[in-house]
Formats: C-alpha cells, structure tokens, sequence
C-alpha cells in the first residue's frame, strides 16, 4: 500500500473500516425499503462501537420508516438517559427524530418543546427542522404561523416541493 512510512499514517483501522461498511449497508438497505436488513447492519455497527449515536440514528429513521413512532419516542428517551453515549455531532438529529416521533403521534405540545429545543440549541435549522414545525402549527391550527414557515422555505429553495405541499393545505 505505497511506499514510505507508515507511522503517523491516518488510515482507518480495520474495526473503523467494518463500522462504516455496516451504517453504509444499513442506509442502503434503508433505502431499499429492506427495514430488517438496515436495523440488523446497525445493529452490528452498534456492537463494534456502542458508544457511537450514528448506527442508532438509523435504526430511529428506520423504526419511524416502518410506522413505530412509539419506539422511537421510548428508545430515544432511553438513549438520551445513558451514560457514556457521544451526542457531539448528533443530538441535533436525535431531537428531531424524537420531535417528528411526537408529532406523528399527535403529542404535540412536546413535539413543539423539542422543536424549541433546536432552535435555541443548535445555530440553524434545517429544512426538515422547519418543515416539522410548519406540519406542527398546521395541527394545532396555528394556519397563519405554518403559512409563515412554508413561506419562508420555498422562498430559500423554490424546488422544494414539501413546502409547497405545505403551503396549500
């Protein structure tokens, strides 16, 4: 593998290389709609790393993919109370994972605490982020507040076709 020397060499180790391949099966799985496949892959990138959030974040999207919104809602809070687990990076993610968990479950009020918890947390929201909260007012027939966020996201990325959807319900 070349030549020189090797020390000082940032080459994943053969455990790191494994862990990617298996959240890179999971999410192609995923995608494939094959929901079995993609939780098992995670689950054994789980079992080299358990202290690492990513192979969960996909069995959380995965669960919420197969209409389990409740285990995600409990496996999350399970997770968030766990000593030893990196958020860095991923608690952003997690939290909207568990908002759009309460969202779809019609537990609304803790949806928008968690949505809350993003925008004074984290610098800026993504377009999903934003979505959820305009799917949030919708429910709770704040019409003029959802109106104001669908708004805001078609204008930053007109071909964003979830705030249009938005926008004329």
């Amino acid at each position: 593998s070349g030549c020189g020397d090797d020390t000082g060499s940032s080459a994943p180790s053969p455990k790191e290389v494994q862990f990617l391949s298996h959240i890179d099966q999971a999410k192609f799985y995923q995608n494939q709609g094959q929901l079995k496949a993609s939780v098992s892959e995670s689950t054994s990138a789980i079992q080299l790393y358990p202290n690492r959030l990513q192979p969960y974040i996909v069995i959380f999207e995965t669960l919420l993919l197969a209409g389990n919104p409740g285990e995600v809602e409990f496996r999350i809070n399970e997770l968030l109370s766990k000593d030893g687990i990196n958020l860095q990076g991923s608690e952003q993610k997690l939290h909207y994972l568990l908002a759009k968990s309460l969202y779809i479950q019609q537990k609304l009020d803790q949806a928008q605490v968690e949505l809350d918890f993003i925008s004074s947390n984290f610098k800026s929201n993504t377009d999903d982020e934003k979505l959820l909260q305009g799917d949030v007012h919708l429910a709770r027939g704040e019409i003029e507040k959802a109106k104001e966020v669908f708004t805001a996201v078609s204008i930053a990325d007109a071909t964003n076709a979830s705030a249009m959807l938005g926008l004329s319900k």
